[in-house]
């Protein structure tokens, strides 16, 4: 069962409003941090987020969650806090979602994230040197 099923018996979507807001919170962190990066793929996974946000535009603004210029998601809180379970549920529950998308999304992030800290940590000996420097001072020995 979805989460969406807790709030069904309840009625009160107000728990679900809030991470809702944390959500669109870490979509706009996200993107600003990956274009900030400036890295080809980093860009690539902004534009797939961005690409992910223009798809479901007329479904979030269902829910008061408007797409700006600038790729970036603002909440009309009054809207959303007013949202249906069901219109939520379509938005951010359903398989094809917003969240479902932008989920797939992040993870490819967070692995090309760990790909890169495991290659950055490889370059390191146990006492912290730089593998490259001292590969660089066995040649400099050498001639």
């Amino acid at each position: 069962n979805s989460i969406f099923f807790l709030f069904a018996e309840s009625g009160d979507t107000s728990e679900l409003v809030k991470q809702i807001k944390k959500t669109v919170e870490a979509f706009n962190d996200t993107t600003g941090i990956l274009e900030a990066d400036g890295s080809a793929l980093n860009c690539f996974y902004a534009e797939s987020l961005k690409d992910v946000a223009e798809e479901s535009k007329a479904l979030l603004a269902k829910v008061g969650i408007t797409l700006e210029e600038n790729g970036t998601l603002s909440v009309d809180k009054e809207v959303l806090g007013s949202a249906d379970l069901e219109t939520l549920e379509a938005v951010f529950g359903k398989d094809g979602s917003f969240s479902e998308k932008t989920t797939f999304t992040a993870g490819r992030v967070a692995d090309n994230a760990s790909a890169h800290l495991d290659s950055v940590s490889n370059q390191y000996t146990q006492s912290g040197d730089l593998y490259s420097q001292i590969l660089a001072r066995k040649f400099d020995k050498k001639g």
